[in-house]
């Protein structure tokens, strides 16, 4: 919910591609400065920091893994039907 909420005010700046990619760090980040107020001020900024990178390192892994997937899904498609390939 925050993350959509973090999109929002990227939008007028960079359009759509730019809150996309900026709206769910923004998110995380005010999400977890709201949420730890039981911290001082560098205690807070360091929480927020560690939540923004984890939806930063989440997000790399997740696109190389989908990555990988789109490539084995492309050469098992190929040497499925490519007749002089075909494994059948």
């Amino acid at each position: 919910v925050l993350g959509t909420l973090g999109l929002l005010p990227a939008l007028p700046f960079g359009g759509p591609l730019l809150g996309l990619l900026l709206g769910p760090v923004i998110g995380a980040f005010v999400g977890e400065w709201l949420y730890r107020k039981d911290l001082n001020g560098s205690q807070r900024m360091n929480q927020a920091f560690k939540g923004c990178m984890g939806i930063v390192v989440g997000s790399i892994i997740g696109n190389v893994i989908e990555a990988l997937l789109a490539i084995v899904a492309i050469a098992i498609f190929i040497f499925s039907t490519w007749p002089s390939w075909g494994l059948g």
